[in-house]
């Protein structure tokens, strides 16, 4: 894992330094939902479930002119993901029970973008992005709350799961197929694109986690 962290900074730095001088600052945010599609494995019988984290995320983007309307955007975002669950039942009314789960995630994303674009007029520019992200996953918690009622009298329950903790599976290092448009007006941008996460991100053999998700946001060139 630490050698593709490695390459994929020494391809970086290789491509900025072979960039011209010239660079634009954006500073970035928006909304960038993550669905995480797990499949386990359990005597040769596989069974695939989905997870759909909310996000949020800013950052900031340098901009750098390769040639013409070619060049390459070097950014830095935190990215924040959570969502919450809740299942409950009841025996006849005399036992009944909730467990209510509050996922939440902190992520570092680096993206390496080559773009191209057309001006459609002297304060208009429409152009298309594709490269990679780094995706580095700062903290990881689930906060599970169980109530269970007996006959009238309920008891409460707490627990914290650390996603990132010496007995877990999961790893803290992603890297993602980014590619999307955007639209520029004068120093106002719009753009959309969509993540697809390339490594396993569970370190069991018979436990899969693929990562996906679109995003959506706003920029200010500087």
């Amino acid at each position: 894992m630490m050698k593709r962290l490695f390459a994929f900074l020494a391809v970086s730095a290789a491509m900025l330094v072979a960039g011209k001088s010239y660079a634009q600052l954006s500073i970035r945010a928006g909304f960038a939902p993550e669905t995480w599609k797990s499949t386990v494995t359990v005597n040769n019988t596989s069974t695939t479930s989905t997870t759909h984290l909310k996000g949020i995320f800013v950052g900031a983007h340098y901009n750098f002119t390769l040639t013409g309307d070619l060049g390459l955007s070097l950014g830095a975002q935190y990215r924040y993901n959570f969502s919450k669950e809740s299942e409950s039942g009841d025996v006849f009314g005399l036992v009944g029970g909730t467990v209510e789960t509050k996922n939440t995630q902190s992520v570092l994303d680096v993206p390496v973008l080559l773009n191209y674009g057309l001006d459609l007029s002297d304060a208009m520019r429409l152009s298309i992005f594709a490269g990679p992200t780094l995706n580095l996953a700062l903290a990881g918690n689930s906060h599970v709350t169980s109530t269970v009622t007996v006959l009238g009298k309920t008891n409460v329950t707490e627990t914290d799961n650390d996603w990132y903790g010496d007995n877990t599976n999961f790893e803290t290092l992603n890297l993602s197929a980014t590619f999307g448009v955007n639209f520029t007006y004068m120093h106002f941008g719009l753009f959309a694109g969509y993540n697809m996460g390339l490594l396993d991100m569970n370190k069991s053999d018979d436990y899969k986690l693929k990562t996906a998700g679109f995003f959506v946001g706003l920029g200010y060139t500087l």
